[in-house]
């Protein structure tokens, strides 16, 4: 029976350690280092960093994390925002429909919502007309837009 007990608690261990290192991988990104692939362009604030904070991860249904940029954090789920989880008092995120375009908002504190798909703006997109896709390899491509500082590119 002693024995018995001895394996259990190993076993309990080791699925303990297994799931405590598998959540330190799902931390880091998996945005590539590179200088080409890591930036976003804005005539107002300058490059937003995707790769630095180390948090960024593109999913095929979100992007989870946040960037840095000259303004401040821009976060891109409510979840893991770089105040934690803000679901409570703010629901918002940039979703990915599973073929790499991408939609919803992201959010930063200085410059306020980003939209990456003109359809949650309105219907017909009129003068605005945007959208950010990701491509199978991870490269991201056209353009999100904000009140404040206006266009964002992605290519």
């Amino acid at each position: 029976m002693k024995f018995h007990k001895i394996k259990i608690s190993i076993l309990l261990l080791s699925t303990f350690y297994f799931l405590l290192s598998t959540l330190n991988v799902l931390a880091a990104t998996n945005i590539s280092s590179g200088a080409l692939e890591r930036w976003a362009w804005n005539d107002v604030i300058g490059w937003i960093d995707f790769y630095s904070t180390n948090n960024v991860n593109v999913t095929i249904s979100k992007i989870e994390g946040y960037a840095d940029s000259s303004a401040g954090y821009i976060a891109f789920d409510c979840a893991t925002s770089p105040n934690g989880n803000i679901c409570a008092t703010s629901n918002f995120g940039v979703s990915n429909d599973g073929a790499g375009n991408l939609s919803g908002f992201a959010w930063s504190d200085s410059v306020g919502w980003i939209s990456f798909y003109c359809g949650d703006l309105s219907p017909s997109c009129t003068g605005f007309n945007h959208r950010v896709t990701i491509d199978g390899s991870g490269n991201f491509s056209g353009w999100a837009w904000n009140d404040a500082i206006g266009w964002i590119s992605f290519n």
